[in-house]
């Protein structure tokens, strides 16, 4: 089977929300404030964050963190973005507490909390803080999350010529699931939860903005697999492949690097594997 041809766009604003790092700069800066354990998730009001999980609350906090970027470079507001969320494993921790509810002695189930469990619940809820009423995806493809969740988002940004927004995000895999044997996923405990925001248009018509912050243009290829580069299973960053490929993806954005970073595992099972190949960045 042939490679696809490459995909180019534009990465005009990255976010990012984990543990002592509420921000994309904040953690480029190496500036960790240990206090900060739990998302504020601002762009939620009260009385709708109450009803958030934390995942959900992650996830606004990086599309606030990207979107503010990509304004300033030129990007659009979250009214007009077309959302796409990747997670493999989603809402799990709401699911995992619904299933225990229902066998309780009781067994009560809250509706807040069925209503939050599904995998598009974020989408959900910023979809109605900025008032956006373009069309959602959510993405679950298991080790081949963000390889998949990119090709939507891009799709979008290249076919149908409206910015993506781009959300990969899990969080802390529960107990009950976390040292499944035979599961690629939680081979690994991850330490803390993470979301990363990238808000994606078409370079085509691209014009220079006085007040540009930085903005990539990036490729989504297919390399052969024995020529793809692989990432390091010893980086204590790189704790299950939904993860894996950010790292090195970030530091490269951040840094105006070329790079070559794989978005899905290396297992010689297939002829060419997704990657995304970052041209450079601009940046004043």
């Amino acid at each position: 089977m042939s490679a696809v041809a490459p995909l180019r766009f534009e990465i005009v604003g990255t976010g990012l929300w984990m543990p002592e790092y509420g921000s994309l700069n904040a953690w480029r800066n190496g500036a960790p404030d240990p206090g900060l354990v739990r998302p504020n998730a601002e762009i939620l009001p009260p009385r709708l964050r109450r009803r958030t999980s934390f995942l959900t609350r992650i996830v606004s906090c990086a599309v606030t963190d990207a979107n503010r970027q990509a304004v300033g470079n030129g990007g659009g507001s979250l009214s007009v973005v077309r959302y796409v969320i990747g997670s493999a494993w989603g809402e799990l921790d709401t699911t995992v507490s619904l299933l225990a509810s229902m066998f309780s002695d009781d067994g009560g189930v809250s509706p807040t909390s069925f209503t939050n469990s599904v995998h598009n619940t974020a989408t959900g809820y910023l979809s109605i803080v900025s008032d956006n009423h373009t069309g959602s995806n959510a993405v679950a493809a298991g080790e081949q999350t963000v390889a998949m969740a990119f090709l939507d988002a891009v799709a979008t940004a290249l076919v149908d010529r409206q910015e993506a927004m781009l959300v990969l995000a899990d969080e802390v895999i529960p107990a009950p699931f976390a040292a499944s044997e035979g599961d690629s996923l939680a081979s690994g405990e991850r330490t803390h939860a993470m979301a990363v925001a990238f808000q994606i248009r078409s370079p085509e018509g691209i014009a220079s903005v006085a007040n540009n912050e930085r903005r990539a243009l990036v490729e989504l290829v297919q390399i052969r697999e024995d020529r793809a580069p692989r990432l390091k299973v010893d980086d204590p960053e790189a704790l299950d492949f939904v993860h894996d490929g950010l790292v090195p993806l970030l530091r490269a954005l951040c840094c105006g690097e070329e790079a070559l970073v794989p978005l899905e595992p290396i297992r010689g099972q297939h002829e060419h594997v997704w990657c995304l190949r970052v041209l450079g960045s601009d940046s004043q």
